[in-house]
């Protein structure tokens, strides 16, 4: 199994202890303790700009913050992220919306402004899966249609490397949440 194909998943303390204010939980970031001590603190790009705006009266949220929150509860409470981003979390975030939305990076170099709210709900859940490890490229849906989508060529064919890379982003072998599934299930 290549590199690109499954991660290890990261050490339950650095999700635990870490921030995606001074931890890089990016898929190049450091998936132990140790390798986060080698590498040393990585500052947000956006850090400043959260400091004078973010939680605020009239602020924003930071969906990178948001998403570590969910993985704690995952592993504390043994739950599954889809469950945790649109139960608890979701009930928390329609209670408590911040006037200016949310800011999110998918790799830490470029910012957004997010306002809708299921949008922010998607992000949180697909950063989450990234900060626990599980590999799941952003952007593409739970479903085996998403997955063919997804792998489909100009041509209509499927590239199957590209179905394969998908392993173990919702944890385990799975790579879907409906329709048949690399673990061997139909979801």
């Amino acid at each position: 199994m290549s590199k690109t194909q499954t991660l290890k998943p990261r050490e339950v303390d650095l999700i635990l202890g870490g921030s995606p204010c001074d931890t890089n939980f990016y898929p190049n970031g450091p998936r132990t303790v140790k390798e986060a001590m080698a590498a040393g603190r990585c500052i947000c790009s956006h850090a400043d700009k959260c400091k004078k705006g973010r939680n605020s009266e009239n602020g924003f949220a930071c969906i990178m913050d948001y998403a570590i929150q969910v993985a704690r509860s995952v592993i504390k409470e043994q739950s599954e992220v889809h469950r945790e981003v649109y139960g608890d979390f979701r009930r928390y975030f329609e209670a408590h919306t911040p006037k200016k939305g949310c800011v999110f990076s998918k790799d830490g170099k470029t910012f957004e402004f997010v306002t809708d709210k299921d949008e922010v709900l998607k992000k949180v859940e697909e950063f989450a899966l990234q900060v626990l490890g599980a590999n799941k490229p952003l952007g593409i849906g739970p479903s085996f249609a998403d997955v063919v989508n997804h792998a489909m060529d100009s041509d209509g064919a499927v590239d199957l490397r590209k179905v394969d890379a998908l392993e173990g982003r919702f944890g385990g072998r799975c790579d879907v949440r409906s329709g048949p599934c690399a673990c061997g299930a139909w979801h």
